[in-house]
């Protein structure tokens, strides 16, 4: 048996209110949260609060979190500090939905029509068409799509198509109706992956900081190769492409799990960062060498666009929904009576 972190007065009376947790996954995220915070991991247990509340919105444990964290020193009544927000569905993110999975399902139907080896310009157009039309009806019919979950689908899909390009380059199948399949079975697979994730109800933050570690870690991959120019054949280079790619994802969603309250703006200024720095190295390169196409150009990219990052990251460290806020402790109403709260703030 272990117990919630306060105490209920009732008519005067202080009694306490035991929570049996070991089977309820909301209970063990709060006290695991206030664990991590006892041992000076205030990250870490940000990170669960956050997750709490983006998994379990309307869990007690969640409402009991947020009055920990949202608590002011008694006889005052500061604002609510505000803590990651849970997203919600939205007409944008179903229209976003609905527009990229239009040109996905264009993209399928001469996918198809590759795969069944159409000669003609009629299926390859009414494939297309009708590929678009299910696309974006099929998206429209979803009521429940948060930013989160387009991002999760859009986002899957792409991935999907850039691994299975890669295994396809790496086997070298010939253009036509394996091209097709392989496409059709990368994107499909992925976009799978994308809607089974959203249970864990990631917002659009997140899965943008993981898009953007797959993308630059794949990008440094690609200009690292170029500087050292490793004896490598034209079928290992998409393999390594490939899993520095994923591996950036991994990447990327482990440090979205760690720091849940990043935003879609935060990712674009990194982003950002990580362009200006990569032509600012690659521009000294060429100035220095006066050749595109020499190692150290290549080097300096890279060498700029992890200091873009870094510059990006660093820039945008306090990018966060809440402030810094210290240890108090309060007397909060609740129903009946009240509660003492203590809250370990300052994260």
């Amino acid at each position: 048996m272990r117990w919630v972190g306060a105490l209920v007065l009732t008519g005067g009376t202080v009694m306490a209110q035991p929570v049996d947790t070991r089977d309820d996954p909301a209970w063990l995220r709060y006290h695991h949260a206030f664990e991590l915070l006892a041992q000076g991991d205030r990250d870490g247990a940000r990170a669960e609060i956050a997750m709490l509340q983006q998994q379990h919105p309307d869990h007690p444990a969640t409402r009991q979190a947020m009055l920990a964290l949202s608590s002011s020193a008694p006889g005052t009544h500061d604002e609510p500090r505000r803590g990651p927000v849970a997203e919600t569905p939205t007409n944008g993110a179903r229209a976003e939905l609905a527009l990229f999975q239009a040109m996905h399902g264009i993209y399928a139907g001469i996918e198809v029509c590759l795969a069944a080896d159409c000669e003609e310009a009629e299926p390859i157009l009414g494939l297309a068409l009708a590929g678009g039309i299910v696309g974006a009806a099929a998206s429209l019919s979803i009521d429940d799509v948060r930013p989160g979950t387009r991002a999760l689908a859009n986002s899957g899909t792409v991935w999907g198509a850039f691994n299975a390009g890669m295994l396809l380059w790496a086997t070298e199948v010939d253009l036509g109706p394996g091209i097709g399949l392989g496409l059709l079975a990368g994107q499909g697979a992925g976009l799978g992956i994308g809607i089974a994730l959203d249970r864990k109800r990631p917002t659009a933050g997140q899965v943008a900081l993981a898009n953007s570690g797959g993308l630059w870690t794949l990008a440094l991959t690609g200009l690292t190769l170029a500087a050292i120019q490793p004896d490598t054949n034209e079928n290992t280079l998409p393999v390594i492409l490939m899993v520095a790619g994923d591996a950036g994802i991994g990447v990327g969603a482990y440090l979205a799990s760690r720091y849940p309250w990043v935003s879609r703006a935060q990712t674009f200024v990194l982003d950002a960062g990580g362009i200006v720095g990569g032509v600012a190295g690659g521009g000294l390169g060429v100035m220095l060498t006066g050749d595109f196409d020499d190692r150290s150009t290549y080097a300096a990219a890279a060498v700029g666009v992890a200091a873009g990052l870094g510059a990006a990251a660093y820039l945008t460290r306090n990018w966060r929904n809440d402030d810094a806020i210290s240890m108090r402790t309060a007397l909060a109403p609740a129903p009946g009576g009240g509660a003492l709260v203590v809250s370990s703030l300052d994260w």
